[in-house]
């Protein structure tokens, strides 16, 4: 029987860069395989003051999803809510959802999301909610995602990646 020797080929400095450039490789491939991501996506990224700018909350590659609650911060000096809508992803199925929000301060949306009912969760993509802001103060802004605890339908939590959004507001009239 052959004995492989593989202390001595890991220890010899060639093959270690490589076993570890590919452990590297393997393990953030199968993170995101294995992640769904949670993103926001603006219509625009840059505009004018005084405009309306709509910012879906959108989910790809979710497995059962079942319960996305999810906070929103934003920059108050830059950005105003006017509006805070559902999304279609949780409910395209007919299935009942709870959908509420609450601006806890001002910078901080609070979104809670929920099928209704002993359900099974939604896969795919789609989108969760739509906030629409006005821009106000001219400058670059970040909108990002924070305390995010998605569950599937065995209130399992879901791992996700998570894209916030850089806007950029000029003057006003500036921007389409």
């Amino acid at each position: 029987m052959a004995r492989c020797n593989c202390y001595r080929a890991i220890t010899n400095p060639g093959h270690l860069l490589f076993f570890l450039l590919a452990l590297l490789l393997w393990s953030l491939t199968g993170t995101a395989a294995d992640a769904a991501t949670l993103a926001l996506v603006p219509t625009r990224s840059e505009m004018g003051q005084g405009q309306r700018l709509s910012v879906n909350v959108h989910i790809t590659g979710a497995a059962d999803l079942f319960s996305a609650p999810f906070y929103v911060q934003y920059d108050p000096r830059h950005l105003k809510v006017v509006a805070i809508k559902q999304g279609g992803f949780l409910k395209r199925d007919g299935v009942s959802t709870a959908f509420l929000h609450k601006e806890k301060r001002p910078g901080t949306i609070m979104v809670g999301l929920s099928r209704l009912g002993n359900k099974s969760g939604v896969s795919g993509s789609g989108t969760l909610a739509t906030l629409t802001f006005i821009t106000l103060g001219a400058g670059h802004t970040t909108i990002s995602l924070s305390k995010s605890d998605l569950k599937d339908s065995q209130l399992a939590p879901a791992k996700i990646h998570i894209k916030n959004a850089t806007i950029t507001i000029g003057p006003e009239n500036s921007g389409p």
